[in-house]
Order: structure tokens, then C-alpha cells, then sequence
């Protein structure tokens, strides 16, 4: 479920907070924005329930507080490494896959108390594959998402209920390296919608680079040589940048810009 965060203020105003923002370019090492509206509380719903006869609203669990005695240790809970048999058992997705943002933040919406799977499995850099999950409602998961092989595993026992509220980042600073693609969003997105957003991004970056070169260029201290050999290399970055704008629009798409 997408693209709603204009139908919902509160929803919206959590994830443009300084304090979410601050919290999230903190895991994350690196100052982020939210990259577009579009992306703001994506929802991922898997409830067993809505296969069978039974109702929605039979399944769901009430919101109670823990009491004193269930509170939630104020430490997350260590991710298991495991076998990559393990986690192709259970897909709640069905693919392994890295997201279209370079940062995503994953908050578990669902009560794990009684769930078996519903993790997060992450494929490391060096091959070996953990599962993460939050020991309770509202803990999150962080991860750069756009670089990061992933898969959303299966929850069963209890309701077999798995929803996750998941909301996509892009470092603050222009001048980082922007993975950003739509090949994933696509299929499941207003066109009209997501590409206007896209593009307004898109453009907003390319602003501000360009006004962080004119300001590099007003100094006056580089020579004609200097200027030349600058302005060549910042034209041909951007206008890889504006290639990869297009072609995720126009075609197929590919793994993301090279700058």
C-alpha cells in the first residue's frame, strides 16, 4: 500500500520529524532526506487470513501495553546467522532483491511475540546470511536497502501476521553517490504520481549541484585550463544523471545512477 501520505498528516509529520530524520542519519552514518512523498510509510502486509474465509479485522491483535513484567529490554536482540536454505523456506516476497532508495528504514508493525520468521534475512558481504527483527512494535530495522540483498521472510504462528511500514532515504548532500532507481517501484506505483515526484527529485539535485559548481567556479582562484577540464567533468556526470533520470522512466531501467 502506497502513496498515501498526503491523506495521512500524522503519518507524514512522524517521518519528516528531526527527531525520526536524526535517529535514521544516525544508523545510517550519513545525513539523509526522505526522497520523495511517494516513498514516505510504504506498507507491507502479509496476513494469512486474507487467503481464507476469515476477516481482516477477526486477525488483527489489540493494541494492549505490555505490562511491567513483558517490558522490552532496552538492547536488541543479537541477528542469528543462518543458512540460505532457511531463508528461501519462508519468502513473504518471493525474491531476493535490493530496493530502488539507497537507505530504507523498517518498522515492524506487527506484535513477533508468538511469530516464527517475519525477519528481515540479509545476505553480508562476505557471503554469510542473518535474520533481524525488532523484539517488539515500533522497532526498526535499518539498512542501505539499494546495495544490500534482502529478503522479507514469511510469518506463521499467531495471526500469521507480518506488516512492516517502510520509508526510503537518499543522503542529504548532492554530491553523494545516488543509487536511486525505479526498476521495484514501478510495479506497484501511480505512474502519474511517481514520476512526477521522481522527476521533481531528480531536478531538485541537479539544482543544487549546479549551484554548488557555480559557487566552486565565482572563487576565481582556478585557471581557463582549470575551469575547462572542471566544467567537462561536471557536464559529463550530469548528464549521466540525467540519462539514468529518463531511462528508468522510458525503459527497463538500470541498477541505479553512477554518481
Amino acid at each position: 500500500m502506497r502513496g498515501y501520505s498526503y491523506d495521512t498528516p500524522f503519518v507524514d509529520a512522524v517521518w519528516r520529524s528531526p527527531e525520526v530524520l536524526g535517529a535514521c542519519s544516525r544508523a545510517a552514518g550519513v545525513d539523509l532526506s526522505v526522497v520523495y512523498d511517494y516513498e514516505i510509510a510504504h506498507m507491507n502486509v502479509q496476513v494469512d487470513a486474507l487467503l481464507g474465509k476469515e476477516t481482516l479485522s477477526s486477525v488483527l491483535p489489540q493494541s494492549t501495553p505490555p505490562s511491567n513484567s513483558q517490558a522490552v529490554s532496552a538492547e536488541p536482540e543479537q541477528p542469528a546467522i543462518v543458512q540460505d536454505d532457511d531463508l528461501e523456506s519462508l519468502p513473504a516476497n518471493g525474491t531476493w532483491h535490493t530496493d530502488s532508495y539507497p537507505w530504507v528504514c523498517v518498522v515492524m508493525l506487527s506484535d513477533p511475540t508468538n511469530m516464527c520468521g517475519g525477519e528481515t534475512g540479509l545476505r553480508k558481504g562476505d557471503g554469510t546470511l542473518l535474520k533481524v527483527r525488532g523484539p517488539a512494535v515500533g522497532w526498526a530495522v535499518m539498512m542501505q536497502g539499494g546495495c544490500v540483498k534482502h529478503i522479507a521472510l514469511k510469518a506463521s504462528g499467531g495471526t500469521g501476521e507480518r506488516i512492516t511500514m517502510v520509508t526510503s532515504f537518499r543522503a542529504k548532500d548532492p554530491l553523494q553517490k545516488d543509487v536511486s532507481n525505479l526498476t521495484n517501484v514501478k510495479r506497484s506505483s501511480k505512474l502519474n504520481e511517481l514520476f512526477q515526484q521522481w522527476s521533481m527529485y531528480r531536478l531538485e539535485v541537479l539544482s543544487q549541484r549546479a549551484l554548488i559548481m557555480r559557487e566552486d567556479i565565482a572563487k576565481g582562484d582556478k585557471s581557463a585550463e582549470e575551469i575547462s577540464v572542471a566544467m567537462t567533468t561536471w557536464y559529463e556526470k550530469q548528464m549521466d544523471y540525467l540519462k539514468t533520470t529518463v531511462e528508468e522512466m522510458r525503459g527497463s531501467g538500470r541498477e541505479g545512477s553512477q554518481f
